[in-house]
């Protein structure tokens, strides 16, 4: 397997904006050009860190989960869901997904002797892969959380990506649960991106609260769509590792998320 170094990466993108190392020139250069225009993105991406982790952390020591696929996982980097609910639940199994070969790369790598969690290579338009493969791990006979951050805003309606979410949760037990992240319709940040992300193979989509809800489908909303620094703020653990945006951690940003419960 070839692994492309001449263009931009969206993983490594990311990782890059987080303050990561595992990234290279191209990716870089992406990077600047949107936080030159949006200094902003930056803290967007601690903020939805920050979400990822006070999520499990509220899910494991509140909800009793302990078991979770997390899709569109990214590179590894600093407190990964498995370290975090592992750290709470050491029973606790995480399957990783994502269609990214770098990511499988440095995911498998990482997770070799950890028999609790696995990284399979798949993608969200192939539901029935990713649960086949997850079940090879995970017990679908008890509750999962299955975490969707940041990742829906690359997928437009036309994909079908309302009713690729529905078969997922519709596949897990009562007492699951959907968490979601997602970038927030706004013009000019939806500008920006459109016109500096030229990241190969994105198509990036933005959406309102209502239209974020409507993800939440055949769930009882435990945390209705808002900022998602508005969601479990008091969750156990404490923050994280990302700082705050600003003087007001609870201060509305651009980016969306919501709970919900399978009953």
């Amino acid at each position: 397997m070839t692994i492309g170094t001449n263009e931009a990466n969206i993983a490594r993108v990311y990782d890059y904006v987080l303050g990561g190392k595992d990234n290279l020139a191209a990716d870089r250069a992406v990077g600047d050009a949107i936080m030159a225009k949006a200094p902003h993105v930056r803290m967007l991406a601690w903020e939805n860190r920050r979400f990822l982790i006070r999520s499990v952390r509220h899910l494991v020591g509140r909800r009793r989960v302990h078991q979770f696929l997390d899709i569109g996982c990214g590179l590894p980097t600093q407190e990964n869901v498995h370290e975090v609910a592992q750290a709470l639940a050491p029973q606790a199994k995480v399957v990783y997904v994502d269609n990214d070969p770098v990511v499988i790369a440095h995911g498998r790598a990482l997770l070799s002797t950890d028999p609790g969690t696995a990284m399979v290579r798949a993608d969200l338009g192939d539901p029935e892969l990713i649960l086949r493969r997850a079940a090879e791990t995970l017990d679908f006979d008890r509750p999962i959380a299955l975490m969707m951050i940041a990742i829906l805003h690359f997928f437009p309606d036309d994909t079908g990506v309302h009713a690729i979410v529905r078969r997922l949760v519709d596949a897990l037990p009562s007492g699951s649960y959907l968490v979601i992240s997602h970038v927030e319709h706004q013009p000019r940040l939806e500008n920006i991106v459109r016109r500096d992300y030229a990241v190969p193979g994105t198509r990036p989509v933005f959406r309102d609260g209502e239209q974020l809800t409507a993800f939440l489908a055949g769930t009882t909303v435990v945390e209705k769509v808002r900022s998602i620094n508005q969601i479990l703020p008091d969750a156990p653990g404490g923050p994280g590792p990302f700082p705050h945006h600003d003087d007001d951690p609870l201060a509305p940003i651009p980016l969306l998320g919501g709970i919900g419960r399978k009953p």
